[in-house]
């Protein structure tokens, strides 16, 4: 295989084109932060 035939990018973008670490990382995402419970108005200073 020669320089022209080979695949270009950083190693995040190579990585990012295999499945399975595509999937890895899609398992192991962060949950969202719940928003607090604001029932009350926000109150003028």
């Amino acid at each position: 295989m020669n320089e022209e035939e080979e695949p270009r990018g950083t190693v995040v973008e190579l990585l990012l084109r295999e499945p399975e670490i595509v999937a890895w990382l899609e398992d192991h995402r962060p949950e969202p932060e719940e928003a607090p419970d604001d029932d009350d108005p926000p109150q003028a200073a």
